[in-house]
């Protein structure tokens, strides 16, 4: 998980507001897209045997060995990813009692969702999440969510919330 510089301004109010940019860096197509199905399944949203049919097609080349070791270093990773993003909020929000608005997009709702998981009473009362294409079938403490009727990449995902915008 990486953060970004962030960006802080002053309203008329002269309030100030940070805005902070953070991301999961690829780790190539294939294992990214194993790494959200990992999600999926983790989160409840697709069955064991769903996520092992999807891995075994997208690591179709790979032998024994191989395939459980991606999948560990996959694992590994996305926890490692999901604690840094919770440390980023904890220290440079939380402890600072400042408010959280996290926008999502695409796998970044799936983060955002797992770290929520994470939170105590009062993070997550000083925590809202919008979604943007989510794949997962919830969002964070019931924000609003935007996915498109026509994106042809989220909507065959099972279990995601549908597309409520017209148009691709």
């Amino acid at each position: 998980y990486r953060a970004i510089t962030p960006l802080s301004i002053e309203d008329e109010k002269n309030k100030l507001y940070n805005f902070k940019h953070a991301y999961n860096p690829s780790r190539g197509t294939i294992d990214d897209l194993i790494e959200t199905f990992w999600q999926l399944k983790e989160s409840g949203q697709i069955s064991d045997g769903y996520f092992f049919a999807s891995y075994s097609a997208l690591a179709a080349e790979n032998n024994g060995d191989e395939f459980l070791q991606k999948l560990q270093t996959i694992i590994s990773n996305y926890n490692s990813d999901v604690n840094a993003m919770y440390q980023l909020y904890t220290n440079a929000s939380f402890n600072q009692k400042h408010n959280v608005l996290l926008i999502t997009h695409s796998q970044g709702n799936l983060f955002g969702n797992k770290m929520y998981t994470l939170f105590n009473e009062d993070q997550k009362a000083k925590f809202r999440m919008v979604s943007v294409a989510t794949p997962a079938n919830s969002v964070a403490g019931g924000g609003p969510y935007v996915t498109a009727s026509g994106d042809y990449v989220i909507n065959p995902i099972p279990g995601a919330l549908p597309g409520n915008v017209d148009g691709f």
